[in-house]
């Protein structure tokens, strides 16, 4: 559990550090393991523009060998987010033996322990409010 906590607090100092355009995170005062922050668009060109993602990220014991989980607070429709707006649906929120055999043996596939809090906020930034692949969507690319 030391480990664990020591990870925490690593990934803690990384956000603090290098805080992240758009994101702002931090976890509660007397709980580690809760996270709540907020996302928000700022480029004119996005449909999301203007909108500010509040989220909630919680870590269990066995972080950073299992992923975060996460619960929206602000509903967004969204094609990979269910459940009145507030779940996403992502291979990166998943264990890497989540899926069925043939995407066992993909790389890139679910979570690794290599991911930090910060890296895995980026790239959930960008596969929520990626403007390219909202319009690859969309118009079916």
């Amino acid at each position: 559990k030391l480990n664990n906590i020591n990870r925490i607090y690593y990934d803690l100092n990384e956000i603090i550090n290098n805080p992240i355009d758009n994101i702002s995170i931090l976890p509660l005062e007397n709980n580690i393991y809760e996270w709540h922050g907020n996302m928000r668009v700022s480029d004119k060109c996005n449909k999301f523009y203007g909108i500010c993602l509040h989220f909630i990220l919680k870590l269990n014991e066995f972080y950073p060998k299992t992923p975060p989980k996460i619960e929206l607070c602000t509903p967004i429709s969204h094609k990979y987010v269910f459940k009145n707006g507030k779940h996403i649906c992502s291979d990166l929120l998943e264990e890497s033996e989540w899926s069925i055999y043939s995407e066992k043996n993909k790389k890139y596939t679910g979570w690794t322990c290599a991911y930090t809090i910060s890296s895995f906020l980026i790239q959930l930034y960008s596969f929520i409010f990626d403007y390219n692949f909202i319009l690859e969507k969309e118009i079916n690319i």
